[in-house]
C-alpha cells in the first residue's frame, strides 16, 4: 500500500498541497514512454519530442530507500541543486528527498524534479494531479523547463483531458525561456498541424534553433530537418541536405536517424 507524505508550502499566497510517495514505497519498479507527436503519413517528419523525454525502466536498486540524507538547516534553492544533481544521476530515492524539501520551500527546480518524479512514477506510483500541481507551480516561478513536461501532460492526456492547444502553449512558453526540448516539442506539433495551424516554416525554425545544440539534446532536431528536406516540407527537397542532417544526427547520438540515412543515400 503506497503511503505519503504530505506537506504544505505558501509561496505567493498559494497554498501548494504535495502528496509525494513516501520513501518506504520507493522499491516499486515503475516504467515510462517515451512520447511522440501525432503523426500522419504525410508528416512522417515527427520525431518524438524530447519534451517527454524517454526515461529507462527504473529497477527497484535505483529507487530504493535513501539513508544518510538529512536535510536539516538546507535552504531550499540548496536543496534543489542537489535534486538535480541526485536525478541526474539516476538517484531517485535521493531526489526525492532533496525534492520534497526544496518544494516545501518553494525552489522552482525543486518542484519540477519532484514533478516529474511524480509524473514519471520514478519512486513509486504515478500521480498526475500532484504532478501538473508542482510542475505548474514550477513553471510560475519561472523555471525553464517545466513548461515541456506540462505540454506533454495536456499532449498525452496524462490525468486531463488532451488539449494540443494547451500543450503548444506551453511548448511556446518554454521556446520563450530557451528550452531546447520545447522547440522540437512544439516543431512536431507545427508539421502535425496538432493545436496549431500546419506551419512548415515555423517548424523549420524551430528545428533549426533546437539543432544549434549540436549534442543528443539536439539530436532529434537533426532528424527532422533531414526529414523535412527529405521530403520536401516546407523546404525545396534536397536529399544532399537531408543526408547531411541525418548524418549529424547519428553522430549526436540519434541512432534511429541511421536508418534515414541509409534511405537517402540509397537514393541518390
Amino acid at each position: 500500500m503506497l503511503k505519503t507524505l504530505v506537506h504544505r508550502k505558501v509561496a505567493a499566497g498559494i497554498g501548494l498541497l504535495l502528496l509525494v510517495p513516501a520513501l518506504g514505497a520507493c522499491g516499486s519498479t515503475a516504467s515510462s514512454t517515451s512520447s511522440s507527436s501525432t503523426a500522419t503519413a504525410a508528416t512522417a517528419v515527427l520525431t518524438a519530442s524530447a519534451a517527454a523525454s524517454t526515461t529507462s525502466s527504473v529497477t527497484a536498486s535505483t529507487c530504493e530507500a535513501a539513508t544518510d540524507v538529512d536535510t536539516t538547516g538546507v535552504s531550499a534553492s540548496d536543496a534543489g541543486m542537489r535534486a538535480q544533481g541526485a536525478y541526474s544521476s539516476g538517484d531517485y530515492a535521493t531526489a526525492l528527498v532533496w525534492a520534497q524539501a526544496a518544494a516545501a520551500g518553494g525552489d522552482a527546480t525543486g518542484q519540477r524534479i519532484l514533478g516529474i518524479i511524480l509524473l514519471e512514477g520514478l519512486c513509486g506510483e504515478t500521480d498526475y494531479a500532484q504532478a501538473l500541481e508542482v510542475l505548474q507551480a514550477s513553471s510560475d516561478a519561472g523555471d525553464m523547463k517545466a513548461p515541456r513536461y506540462l505540454g506533454r501532460i495536456y499532449a498525452e492526456g496524462l490525468g486531463v483531458t488532451a488539449d494540443a492547444a494547451t500543450a503548444a502553449a506551453y511548448y511556446q512558453t518554454g521556446v520563450d525561456r530557451g528550452d531546447i526540448s520545447s522547440m522540437i516539442a512544439l516543431g512536431d506539433l507545427y508539421v502535425a498541424g496538432s493545436g496549431v495551424a500546419q506551419d512548415y516554416a515555423k517548424a523549420l525554425a524551430l528545428y533549426t534553433q533546437a539543432a544549434q545544440r549540436a549534442d543528443h539534446v539536439g539530436a532529434s532536431a537533426m532528424t527532422a530537418l533531414g526529414r523535412l528536406y527529405e521530403q520536401g516540407l516546407g523546404v525545396t527537397q534536397d536529399l544532399a541536405t537531408a543526408a547531411d542532417w541525418y548524418e549529424k544526427a547519428v553522430a549526436a547520438g540519434d541512432t534511429s536517424a541511421q536508418s534515414d540515412l541509409d534511405r537517402v543515400l540509397a537514393l541518390q
